[in-house]
């Protein structure tokens, strides 16, 4: 078995055992490795699991990102609301604001219907005008010389 299989397993049995430590630091972790590759129907199961023992803001926060990953905005919106209150409570400002700029995000693309957000999002800018050069009949060198011999 790979080793993480090997930490599901041990996160299936921490659930079964209402070991709610062990399920959390290994659900942490065996979602972290899979948020990084495509498996959030993996990820969203597995917080799943673990917000099943308790209130984990780290789950709720892989939660919101897996079901954001698989279309459910709705969802998203509700695991990253849920997330919020223990990092504020903790006073983890770090995991508060990646969780508030995940909410805007969310927001953000709800008010911004499809036939907007094209424009919204890539709509081209004119480029400013580039500097022009001064006019020289000397040669003008950028970087090392070498001399001729």
């Amino acid at each position: 078995m790979t080793s993480v299989v090997r930490w599901v397993e041990v996160h299936r049995l921490a659930v079964a055992g209402r070991e709610t430590a062990i399920a959390r630091d290994v659900g942490s972790r065996v979602g972290r490795v899979w948020l990084a590759r495509p498996r959030f129907a993996d990820v969203a199961r597995l917080a799943g699991l673990t917000v099943i023992l308790g209130e984990d803001a780290l789950a709720f926060y892989q939660l919101g990102r897996a079901r954001h990953a698989t279309g459910d905005q709705t969802a998203a919106q509700a695991a990253y609301d849920q997330a919020l209150s223990p990092y504020q409570g903790a006073g983890d400002h770090g995991n508060e604001a990646a969780t508030l700029v995940n909410i805007g995000q969310r927001r953000d693309f709800a008010w911004c219907g499809p036939e907007r957000r094209g424009s919204y999002w890539r709509e081209p800018q004119p480029r400013p005008p580039r500097p022009r050069e001064p006019h020289s009949d000397e040669p003008h060198w950028v970087g090392p010389q070498r001399s001729v011999r």
